[in-house]
């Protein structure tokens, strides 16, 4: 099945895995093989954690790829200054899906953690 979903999270170091998924279940919804996980690649290790537990592909970006990305909605000067890219989550889910990916829901967020949800048309 073709990704056609990209869910892109952002995290503190301190985020917990029971964290992360709450806040994706409670901004997605039931995942389907639809979907694919996206973060910035220094979160890799709670990311493949998170990938793993909802049994999807991970997607993982440098900053600087993030920064670039067009169509985020949600900027923080906190997150360019602590990662170098304004928007993680965002930023991720569109990148995973390249360009013609819109942002079905922008950034929510948790305990020490964001999430946010790409589509492709």
């Amino acid at each position: 099945m073709r990704i056609q979903r990209a869910i892109g999270i952002g995290a503190s170091s301190d985020a917990k895995l029971a964290d992360v998924l709450a806040l994706i279940q409670a901004t997605v919804g039931p995942i389907g093989a639809w979907a694919c996980l996206a973060t910035i690649d220094r979160r890799a290790d709670l990311a493949r954690q998170v990938a793993d537990a909802l049994d999807l592909e991970l997607r993982l970006f440098p900053p600087g790829q993030l920064a670039a990305t067009p169509g985020t909605v949600t900027l923080s000067s906190r997150s360019a200054d602590a990662v170098g890219s304004p928007s993680v989550a965002e930023a991720a889910a569109l990148a995973a899906l390249g360009a013609a990916a819109w942002l079905a829901i922008p950034r929510k967020t948790g305990i020490l953690c964001t999430c946010a949800l790409a589509e492709l048309p």
